[in-house]
């Protein structure tokens, strides 16, 4: 219902070399070799890399046409699995291109307030929905949360600016490492991420032909599929 929805309130924001970094980071951070980390299966591909780097145990979690079943993550839950991290691409998955439904965030958000662990919600796609009506992201179920988002997604693929936005005891310990890792990222394409972000108008109609554009291909795409 309604009443379960939290306002989403503002948080503690990390900007990085596009929002890969900050999964990278966000690892480097949390996890210790042999840490337990739950992916969809199948699982973006990038961040698989990222754990297989950390050397986490990961446990795959399949997805069917409302994301990632998270009545399966429960079972395995109550069965003793303690995952560090849950990972999502809760809205137009990479690679299946589901999303995941308000009811399983609410679910998801309520299981890591019970177990302890944190979702990781890798999110760059949600505001592409054809509909122009992106769907309330996990954070707002819960406040166990790390999302995930990139300009390079929404604005254009070379801008490489991503955020990351979460508990700030996370966010202090990855922007700790992120001045380790490269001092800082570049001002030159923060400063234009951040104009152009910050321009509402322009941003709505760009999304807007964004959408429309996507859209279409998406169409002709399937039909061509269906022809063949």
């Amino acid at each position: 219902s309604a009443r379960c929805v939290r306002p989403i309130r503002p948080a503690d924001v990390v900007v990085t070399s596009g929002s890969q970094q900050a999964l990278d980071l966000v690892a480097r951070a949390l996890l210790n070799p042999g840490d337990a980390v739950v992916v969809e299966d199948p699982a973006y591909v990038g961040a698989l890399q990222v754990f297989q780097a950390a050397d986490a145990e990961l446990t795959g979690v399949p997805l069917d046409a409302d994301g990632m079943r998270v009545d399966v993550l429960a079972d395995r839950l109550a069965a003793g699995l303690r995952p560090r991290l849950v990972h999502t691409v809760s809205s137009f998955h990479n690679p299946r291109g589901v999303t995941l439904t308000p009811d399983r965030r609410r679910a998801l958000a309520a299981l890591a307030d019970r177990y302890g662990f944190l979702v990781v919600e890798d999110g760059p796609y949600g505001l592409l929905a054809f509909d122009g009506v992106p769907a309330r992201p996990v954070a707002a179920y819960g406040d166990r949360v790390l999302r995930l988002g990139s300009a390079s997604k929404i604005v254009a693929p070379a801008l490489r600016v991503g955020w990351l936005t979460g508990p700030p005891a996370v966010t202090a310990a990855v922007e700790r490492l992120k001045q380790g890792t490269d001092l800082c990222g570049s001002s030159l394409t923060q400063a234009i991420a951040a104009e152009l972000l910050a321009d509402t108008g322009w941003l709505d109609a760009h999304l807007t032909t964004t959408r429309a554009v996507t859209a279409a291909r998406a169409w002709a795409f399937r039909a061509a599929v269906a022809d063949f």
